[in-house]
């Protein structure tokens, strides 16, 4: 029985954040890890997971882009104005929460849950979704609504945000 889980949060977030994560996993110095699929190097990150999927690698769902030198913005094939700021995802949550569109966030967050699957990663093979910063604004009952019932028909499990149960 496994009594603390040691995670490697952003995997597909840079190249050495990808090295780093793998060698970890590797090495099993680590118990998990969390892709994002807007990221520049998702690809190798979700290669890898497909590829191991004795690993315990989740998805990390995010409608930000908080470093300033690096941003990344959405996965959809189509426009989605309520959710870029600049070309990209914004760099804060609360910018989101404001202006998020319902439907716009519901096409997003499929749009990277299928994204995940179109590179072989099969959903039952990840261990959560991790919704602690990007999407503070799970926390409206409209997009934690949505949140539980898409992930739920995808077979992904959902962890809560510690932060939120302190306030």
């Amino acid at each position: 029985m496994r009594y603390l889980m040691i995670n490697a949060d952003d995997f597909g977030m840079c190249q050495a954040m990808n090295a780093a994560t793998i060698g970890l996993l590797e090495d099993n110095l680590i118990t998990s890890a969390t892709l994002m699929p807007p990221c520049p190097w998702f690809v190798e990150a979700v290669t890898y997971a497909a590829s191991h999927p004795e690993k315990c690698i989740g998805v990390h769902l995010t409608l930000t882009s908080e470093w300033e030198l690096m941003r990344w913005g959405t996965v959809a094939r189509q426009p989605l104005p309520s959710l870029i700021t600049k070309g990209y995802f914004p760099m804060g949550s609360l910018t989101v929460e404001q202006n998020a569109k319902e439907n716009e966030v519901e096409i997003e967050l499929r749009a990277q849950l299928e994204l995940v699957k179109t590179y072989g990663m099969n959903p039952s093979n990840a261990v959560g979704v991790n919704l602690a910063d990007s999407l503070w604004l799970a926390w409206h009952t409209i997009f934690l609504t949505f949140s539980l019932q898409t992930l739920r028909r995808t077979r992904f499990t959902f962890s809560f945000p510690q932060k939120a149960f302190r306030e």
